[in-house]
């Protein structure tokens, strides 16, 4: 970097790259989507879905419009199972059953890690880092200062990497019966189990302490790793009672939550005094009711309480 001491405009960057125009934001994706039924009998049906996704990306970095071989690298991948039952037990009554298995994985880094023989590993969290090491190309961070606050980034690399996988169980049964002329009743159940493991870290290198590109332990400030396991459950019954000048719904659900994780009751000291969450039980009732005032007239009527959980990424 030259810079004129007379004129504190004139900043020159010795240009090391090749001068080709490439583009900071490419992606390439694919999708693959399978559906497979079978019908043993007329009243039994089996359905099973499939939906796989595959995305490898960059986003935009305008600091490093100069420096795009710096920029990080996303990878994102997804699959989505579900296996359905539908069962008429008769003419009146049937249910639906629907089980789910689904895998997120999302990774961003510019360089892979590798093994001790110098091979790419695609790691995911949780795993072993001792037999693994960053790539000698991450550059000192130092490198990737800027020359004032008004200039793009002209050298080294970004040495940030996050490692983000989750997997999802879901269980969910249903059932209708139309029991009399003027009650149908419905009820069913829900359970959802997650297992989300994430783990980022900063790759060490500098020209003093770091001479090669290292990975501190989770004991450090720059490297962090957690597994969390929460749970869900749910059930609701409902009861739709028809009259001759009346349709009343009335029914009550229930919804338990546990993040089975600890928090820190005082904000302002978020290390000290972590405690264990406690389970979140809710009861929501239900009540709908409409009738005919005229031949063209309907007045409809509900009351409820409603709860919904909020994404994870907020707890």
């Amino acid at each position: 970097v030259y810079r004129s001491i007379t004129n504190p405009n004139d900043i020159r960057i010795a240009q090391t790259g090749d001068n080709s125009l490439v583009s900071m934001n490419p992606s390439k994706d694919y999708n693959l989507t399978g559906k497979f039924t079978v019908k043993p009998l007329s009243t039994l049906k089996f359905n099973y879905n499939v939906i796989y996704s595959n995305s490898n990306y960059q986003t935009y970095y305008h600091d490093y419009k100069y420096n795009p071989d710096a920029n990080y690298h996303r990878y994102e991948w997804g699959l989505v199972n579900s296996f359905e039952v539908r069962h008429a037990l008769s003419n009146s009554t049937f249910y639906t059953l629907v089980g789910s298995y689904n895998i997120y994985d999302f990774k961003r880094y510019l360089f892979p890690l590798l093994d001790q023989s110098g091979n790419e590993i695609s790691f995911h969290p949780g795993m072993d880092l001792s037999i693994l090491h960053p790539d000698p190309r991450y550059q000192p961070s130092y490198k990737a200062n800027t020359v004032t606050p008004y200039t793009f980034v002209s050298g080294g690399t970004l040495n940030y990497q996050l490692y983000q996988r989750s997997y999802t169980f879901e269980l969910k049964f249903d059932m209708t019966s139309q029991v009399s002329n003027q009650h149908e009743l419905k009820f069913g159940a829900r359970t959802v189990r997650d297992i989300m493991d994430y783990e980022d870290f900063t790759v060490q290198r500098d020209s003093t302490q770091y001479l090669t590109p290292t990975i501190l332990g989770t004991e450090s400030s720059v490297h962090d790793y957690y597994r969390k396991k929460p749970v869900q459950y749910s059930a609701y019954i409902q009861d739709k009672m028809e009259f001759v000048n009346m349709i009343i719904n009335a029914g009550i659900r229930f919804d338990y939550f546990n993040a089975r994780s600890v928090y820190a009751p005082d904000i302002n000291t978020p290390g000290n005094n972590l405690t264990n969450t406690d389970a979140k039980i809710v009861f929501s009732p239900r009540l709908g009711m409409s009738f005919p005032i005229t031949d063209q007239g309907i007045i409809h009527f509900s009351y409820g309480h409603f709860y919904q959980l909020p994404p994870y990424s907020y707890l």
